[in-house]
């Protein structure tokens, strides 16, 4: 197991203090949380030494169709327990399955200098055109079921970014 030592340490490194950024951070976060440390383990450790050790692996298309058979999740507090975690493939495909933020996004028009409180993240996005009715469109594509299923894709588990927001497709409807 010594052999996957690198991969942890890089884990590690890049989520305590991170090089990427933007795409790439977001494309290494999709493949670390689509599979990504089942693969790393099968390659750095020969099957024969994992049969040996009683490893086995659910893989991210057998959690995923595995998660499928629990059937929609009952509640917010549905539970799900992986006894035999190993990589955690099962696991991630049922979190996937778990009801996500209502918004993903969610926006204020904020008029004038008064005070205003807000949430530890914060994006001010100014109009293009300038005007109320711009700010307004913004408001109902960020509450629109495309936006939030867009949204869930994209970021995932991660917080909302600039480019995120940047990338919002305009849908016909809001």
């Amino acid at each position: 197991m010594n052999a996957l030592l690198p991969y942890v340490r890089e884990l590690e490194r890049e989520l305590s203090a991170p090089r990427l950024a933007g795409a790439e951070w977001e494309s290494w976060c999709d493949r670390c949380l689509d599979g990504g440390p089942s693969r790393e383990l099968r390659a750095a450790v020969q099957r024969a030494d994992l049969r040996k050790q009683g490893a086995f692996f659910t893989g991210p298309e057998l959690g995923r169709r595995a998660a499928l058979a629990f059937g929609p999740p009952t509640a917010d507090e549905s539970v799900y327990f992986d006894p035999a975690c190993g990589t955690g493939d099962l696991l991630l495909a049922a979190a996937g399955r778990l009801p996500r933020d209502r918004h993903r996004a969610v926006a204020t028009i904020v008029l004038g200098r008064r005070a205003v409180a807000v949430e530890n993240h914060v994006i001010v996005c100014l109009p293009g055109d300038g005007t109320i009715e711009r700010c307004r469109a913004l408001l109902a594509r960020l509450h629109s079921g495309n936006t939030d299923g867009w949204l869930n894709r994209r970021i995932r588990c991660r917080h909302l970014t600039t480019s995120a927001v940047a990338g919002i497709p305009w849908w016909d409807e809001p």
